[in-house]
């Protein structure tokens, strides 16, 4: 284990401190230095409200950046032939923007599209779209996920090779770390992520070469 741990600039300051171990996902093979990302939330069913009048159909439903764990509310405010405006309530109560039966929506919290049926919809129709926790397993982090792993979590210890199914891997959870060794993914870097780090206690230096 100790070979796993040698001396490579990954580390600076003070070193590290809040070791901890976690589980890297199936299908991630990672270097010492990877900045991974946790799965915090998985889209559940949508379900339409019991009563309905109308009997279309959500499809196309998407996670966002920003989406939510628990239930959107979808309620029908007001009903039009072929068509009809939906509100849209997140989890924690907040109202979004509307949604109109045939377009595509899309927001920072979710997208789908409300199909018409052959049944108009009428006011008080419901659709409820559940979020659920995600798995809380690991991988690289990358701005672009919709998951949860679009946000730093913490620093992979030491390589991992879970290409063929989850592994637990040990985990850096604060401390000074050498910016210039990190890994992120495609498109990231240390910039895109350092207030994110610093807000979890792990401070990046760049005046160390990889």
């Amino acid at each position: 284990m100790a070979e796993e741990f040698k001396y490579d600039n990954l580390l600076a300051g003070c070193g590290p401190c809040g070791s901890d171990t976690g589980t890297l996902l199936s299908g991630e093979n990672r270097k010492r230095g990877a900045v991974l990302g946790k799965i915090t939330r998985a889209l559940g069913a949508t379900t339409p409200g019991g009563g309905n009048t109308g009997n279309g159909d959500v499809t196309g439903e998407a996670l966002k950046k920003s989406t939510q764990v628990g239930n959107y509310l979808l309620t029908c405010t007001a009903a039009a032939a072929n068509g009809g405006t939906f509100s849209v309530v997140a989890p924690d109560g907040t109202r979004l923007a509307d949604a109109s039966v045939g377009v595509a929506y899309a927001n920072d919290h979710l997208a789908f599209t409300i199909a018409d049926g052959a049944t108009d919809y009428a006011v008080g129709d419901t659709f409820t779209i559940a979020v659920a926790a995600g798995s809380g397993k690991l991988k690289i982090v990358d701005s672009d996920n919709v998951d949860g792993s679009n946000a730093p979590y913490a620093i992979l210890a030491a390589d991992t090779d879970a290409s063929a199914a989850d592994k637990v891997c040990p985990l850096y959870k604060c401390g000074e770390f050498n910016s210039n060794v990190l890994t992120f993914g495609a498109g990231d870097t240390a910039a895109t992520h350092k207030e994110a780090l610093r807000d979890l206690g792990i401070l990046l230096r760049d005046s160390v070469k990889a």
